[in-house]
């Protein structure tokens, strides 16, 4: 799948459109024949970052986003704009749910660093299509998420479950990585998937108690449109009109 959405990335440099989405569909065929970014079963979603490979699935998303994206400024065809945008906002979502998901910060700042060129490109096109409530959308998804994240889990949580919860969070990562080193040694490796296992389990356990005493940390996961450009027009901005909101990206400001 990856290979094939590299090689569709190499036509869109070249200009070469037609060529270029077919060899995304046939990454999309990868994974079941016929499907694509809007239809991704959510199972499937789940055995990717469950695996480990979320990181090929939001960059195959993505990648497609960038493909429509520069085939407008190629031939200036909106519908290619409004598709782009749409793809824009499913690679969003799909990062909500590998944020959701994943329970280290080092994981979590891979997929924020990887967000980068997605929130980047995504502003650039709601611009050219003038859709300034899209661009404001994703100037505030981009906006030090990590951090909001760590806020609210400790704010919800409360101190005594934060250390709870961190402990088992290390010692998952600590006897995943003593995984790696183990070899021909069966009873020491099962013992050893099962203290995974177990860790994970409490983890789940507990993370299910804060998400009752407080729904809205979890709601902040799964709900991204925790507010509009029409709110800050209505409740901010009632007495004024001032509002900058500025995204450094790799090649664009």
């Amino acid at each position: 799948m990856n290979i094939l959405a590299n090689i569709a990335g190499l036509f869109v440099k070249e200009g070469r459109f037609d060529a270029a989405f077919t060899y995304f569909q046939l990454a999309f065929d990868q994974l079941t024949p016929g499907i694509n970014e809007r239809n991704l079963p959510g199972a499937l979603i789940t055995t990717f970052i469950t695996n480990g490979d979320a990181q090929y699935l939001t960059e195959l998303v993505t990648d497609k986003a960038d493909a429509y994206l520069a085939r407008y400024k190629y031939k200036k065809n909106a519908d290619d704009l409004s598709a782009g945008i749409k793809t824009y906002q499913l690679a969003d979502h799909l990062l909500d749910k590998i944020n959701a998901n994943h329970i280290d910060l080092g994981s979590k700042l891979i997929w924020r660093k990887n967000s980068r060129r997605l929130y980047e490109h995504a502003i650039d096109a709601c611009y050219q299509d003038n859709r300034t409530a899209d661009a404001f959308y994703f100037f505030e998804k981009s906006r030090a998420i990590l951090l909001s994240d760590q806020l609210n889990e400790q704010h919800s949580a409360g101190k005594e479950n934060i250390l709870v919860v961190e402990q088992l969070k290390k010692n998952i990562i600590s006897r995943e990585k003593e995984l790696k080193n183990i070899k021909g040694q069966e009873v020491i490796y099962r013992q050893t998937v099962d203290d995974i296992l177990d860790n994970k389990q409490k983890l789940f356990a507990l993370q299910q108690k804060i998400k009752i005493r407080n729904p809205l940390h979890y709601q902040h996961f799964l709900d991204s449109t925790f507010i509009i450009l029409q709110d800050v027009q209505q409740k901010i901005l009632k007495d004024h009109k001032a509002l900058i909101e500025i995204y450094a990206g790799d090649s664009a400001v």
